[in-house]
């Protein structure tokens, strides 16, 4: 009886090691996760904060070249106004 006591305590202590093992294993995987995703929202909004804002920005550019009549190759596609309100004109 007291074998097979043993045989069981072993085997819960055995699996709870192990799910021990695997739960670290899977916080640090998630938590590389979350600092991927961090970095790329960063790069994403510096990328965007380019796009919008500063001297030469892309969207203040293209609309002063629309106000002086330039047409675009994509026809009558226009800059979301979302993106054109949040533009800093050019100085």
């Amino acid at each position: 009886m007291m074998k097979l006591f043993y045989y069981i305590l072993s085997y819960i202590l055995f699996n709870i090691f192990t799910i021990s093992s695997w739960l670290i294993s899977f916080l640090e995987s998630f938590t590389s996760v979350g600092e991927s995703i961090r970095k790329t929202q960063d790069v994403y909004e510096q990328a965007f904060s380019r796009l919008k804002s500063g001297n030469g920005n892309l969207i203040a550019q293209t609309m002063k070249l629309k106000e002086l009549g330039v047409k675009s190759r994509k026809g009558s596609k226009e800059i979301p106004q979302e993106l054109a309100d949040g533009a800093e004109p050019e100085s």
